[in-house]
Order: C-alpha cells, then sequence, then structure tokens
C-alpha cells in the first residue's frame, strides 16, 4: 500500500527576487540577480525530495555507473512517483518529438527484415521517452537542478573516470594504448564522447558556485581530469569536438575576464603534463580526405578505410529506403547483407545511422528535438546574461556540451544512448529556472511603461 504523500510541497518557487540594490532612475546597469540555485555552501538544503526526484537519482546513478542493477527498479519508482507528483506536469517540445519519433520507427518496422533486432530497439527507445519525461519533471526548481549537476558529476568522476585513469597510469590495461573504461567506456570513442558531456557539467558547475570553496575547486579539479580523460582515448572526432566546444567560448571568456587566463593556463598545464607523447603523435595526423587510395598514407592500422567503406554502404542503404530505413537498431545487419567483405558493422556515424535505420523523416525528427532544446536554451540565457552573466555562462556551458556530443556524433553513432537525452533533459531543466528569474522581454517593457 502507498504510503501518502501528505500536502503538496512548493517544487515550483516563484522567481528569486532581485538584488536588494534596485535600478537606479537613468542608469544603464540593470540589479543583478540573486542565484536561484541557493548561496548557501549546505547544497542539500532547499531540495524538495520527490519519490520521482530519487528515483531519477538512483536510475542515473546506475546508468553512469553501472554499479548496482537495479536500473529498472529505479525507473519504475520515478514513473510512480511521477504519477502521484502534485505539481503541473511539463511536456516539453523535445519530449514530444522523442515520442513522434519512436512512433515513426513503429511505422518502418512493419516493413523491416530485421524483426526481432528492430523489437528490441523500439523497446529500448521506448524506455528512452519514459525516462526523459520524467526528468523534465523530476528536477524542476534551482536546488534540485543543482545538486542534480553535484550528483551527475560525482558519480562520473568517482567510478568511470577513476577507473579509466587507474586503468592508465597504474594497471597499464589499455586498447592499442588508447585509454577505456568498463562497462559501455570500454569503447574509447563512446568514452570519450560522453566526457565531454561530463565537462560541460563540471564547466557549469564552476559557473554556478561563485564563492572559492570545495565544490568549486572539486569541479575545476574535474574539468582538468576530463581534457586529459578525452586526449587519452586519442578519439580524433572526440579532440575535434572538444575544440569546437571549448576553443571560442574560452577565449571569449578570456577577453571579458582576463582574470581567468591563469586558470586556463594552470588547467592547460596540468593537462599537457599528465599527457603521453604518444598522444599528441596520434593528432598530428589528424587531417581529412574523401579518397580511399589517400587513407593509407596517415592510416596505418586500417581503421580509417574501414569506416570509409561503411559510410559508402550506409549511403547505399539509405538510398534504397530513403522513407522508413532498414528498421531502428538493424544497421549492422543490413551492413552485412550489402557488404559481406566487411560484414557486421556499425556507422561509426550518428546521422548516417539515423537516415539508414529509420529514414530521413527519422533524422530529421532527430535534428529539430535537438534544435529545440538549444533553441529553448539560449532563449532563457539571452534572458538573464545582463544580470546575470555567470548564469548565462552556466547554460551557455551545457549547451556546449551538447554541440560537442553532436560534433562526435560524426565520427560515431549516438542517438541510440540514453545519456544525450538525459543531458537534453537537464539543459531544458537549468533553463526553465533562470526562465522564471524574470519575465518576458515584452511583459517587461509592459511594465516600465505602465
Amino acid at each position: 500500500m502507498t504510503p501518502p504523500l501528505g500536502p503538496a510541497l512548493p517544487i515550483d518557487p516563484p522567481a528569486v527576487p532581485l538584488s536588494s540594490e534596485p535600478e537606479q532612475p537613468g542608469m544603464g546597469t540593470p540589479a543583478p540577480l540573486r542565484s536561484p540555485f541557493g548561496a548557501s555552501r549546505r547544497w542539500w538544503r532547499g531540495i524538495t525530495w520527490t519519490p520521482a526526484f530519487i528515483g531519477y537519482l538512483v536510475y542515473t546513478f546506475v546508468i553512469v555507473t553501472y554499479r548496482l542493477p537495479i536500473g529498472t527498479a529505479a525507473a519504475a519508482l520515478a514513473l510512480l512517483g511521477l504519477a502521484f507528483q502534485r505539481t503541473r506536469f511539463r511536456l516539453p517540445l523535445f519530449v514530444i518529438l522523442l515520442f513522434a519519433s519512436l512512433l515513426w520507427a513503429v511505422l518502418g518496422g512493419f516493413s523491416t527484415a530485421y524483426g526481432s533486432v528492430v523489437n528490441e530497439a523500439l523497446l529500448d527507445r521506448l524506455k528512452v521517452c519514459l525516462i526523459a519525461l520524467v526528468a523534465v519533471n523530476a528536477v524542476r526548481s534551482g536546488p534540485q537542478v543543482r545538486f542534480f549537476l553535484l550528483f551527475l558529476l560525482a558519480s562520473y568522476m568517482l567510478f568511470p573516470i577513476r577507473s579509466v585513469l587507474v586503468n592508465y597510469y597504474i594497471t597499464g590495461y589499455t586498447e592499442f594504448g588508447r585509454a577505456v573504461g568498463p562497462a559501455i567506456y570500454n569503447n574509447s570513442n563512446d568514452l570519450a564522447a560522453l566526457a565531454i558531456l561530463a565537462l560541460s557539467v563540471a564547466l557549469t558547475v564552476v559557473s554556478i558556485e561563485r564563492r572559492p570553496g570545495p565544490v568549486r575547486w572539486g569541479a575545476m579539479v574535474a574539468v582538468a581530469l576530463l581534457v586529459l580523460t578525452i586526449l587519452l582515448t586519442k578519439s580524433r572526432g572526440a579532440f575535434l569536438a572538444t575544440a569546437v566546444m571549448m576553443g571560442p567560448a574560452g577565449f571569449s571568456l578570456i577577453v571579458r575576464n582576463p582574470r581567468k587566463l591563469l586558470s586556463v593556463v594552470a588547467l592547460a598545464t596540468i593537462v599537457v603534463l599528465g599527457t603521453p607523447a604518444s598522444v599528441w603523435d596520434r593528432f598530428v595526423m589528424l587531417k581529412l580526405t574523401t579518397q580511399a587510395d589517400e587513407i593509407d598514407q596517415f592510416d596505418p592500422e586500417g581503421s580509417a578505410r574501414e569506416r570509409f567503406e561503411i559510410l559508402r554502404t550506409a549511403a547505399r542503404i539509405t538510398g534504397d529506403n530513403p522513407v522508413f530505413g532498414v528498421g531502428l537498431g538493424a544497421y549492422a545487419l543490413a551492413n552485412a547483407d550489402y557488404n559481406p567483405g566487411v560484414g557486421v558493422m556499425d556507422t561509426h556515424n550518428t546521422y548516417l545511422n539515423l537516415a539508414a535505420e529509420v529514414g530521413l523523416p527519422g533524422l530529421l525528427l532527430f535534428l529539430v528535438l535537438t534544435a529545440s532544446v538549444l533553441r529553448r536554451s539560449r532563449q532563457a540565457r539571452r534572458r538573464v546574461r545582463r544580470q546575470a552573466p555567470q548564469l548565462a555562462q552556466a547554460q551557455r556551458w551545457l549547451e556546449l556540451g551538447l554541440i560537442g556530443y553532436l560534433t562526435a556524433g560524426i565520427f560515431g553513432s549516438y542517438s541510440k544512448l540514453i545519456f544525450p537525452y538525459v543531458f537534453m533533459a537537464l539543459i531544458w531543466s537549468h533553463a526553465e529556472v533562470l526562465r522564471k528569474l524574470l519575465p518576458p522581454p515584452a511583459t517587461a517593457a509592459a511594465r516600465r511603461r505602465g
């Protein structure tokens, strides 16, 4: 029997009031905003512990660490808690589009030649949709968002990243000299792509935590270790994605605040000193080519040639099945049918993988849902950037993390993983907290005229 939940709790607090120093007439600088994430160093204060929030935290811990076999039970708890949660139900556009992509994949499943594989993939995609729905409703208030950021970062650093660094520097366990970790992290490219998401979380925590202290310093150490991990994977695609994510943003941050240069130099020094020479040797070979006969000149391992053949096969499969594709999760089998010499292989490209499996409309749905998250985030960031530049920068780091992950997706198939959708939900929830700080610009202008 489910115990009574008691009176409704204020999960969505009202907008945080402005600073006690009001904006002076004729002054161009608006009054600063207090942080909605809580200024106290006692980070556990102000958090509303709902069943949905607790279940979602446990589920996140399970999928990040692979330490406990209770993922299904945690997801069930979160869904049950969501059913009894006494707050306004939230259904953002990206979740609607995610369910729409599932429906499109179901329609494509009726014409696939790989029924059993597709049915299993459809079930996994349904789980992803439900988790995204839980995420945007369980993590609502500023303190909840802050705690989730810290919880996610700590889980990632204490388990997979710790294992990766121990493997590389102490036990010497690598894959052809490339850093690997446990469970899903045993693929260097996947490890690097997921580290990009964790890196943006660490940078977000650094931006949110205004006072120097153990949380902020710990997040800065996490930034250095995550950049180091990405380099140790020797993933050239992730290296490019990290440059896209951190390069322009870091430069503009230093230009606006030159005092940040010292922190950047210290970070770069730690990373460079911890990176072996073999890592830099691999990145020296980083260049692009479109001719198969040129690949052997810079890829003696042969992986680039194999990928080149797979990409050509994926293009053929998409051309033959442009509407519904060959079925969600069925690309590897289709690749073996189309190119027996290569066999059962993945596309190593998120976008060609989607086009081949769920057709061009399925690819379009994925692009639109990611764009909707980034658009919502950008709107929230621009609304508060004058009065809360640090919070706007935190939101920007989350955006850039998703952009970096999508960039890495050019070199790997990452749309089926649960992590990007958990991350999109985090971006959306963080943006909603910022949006409540100030009214929309049109409303604010109307109030001033009144």
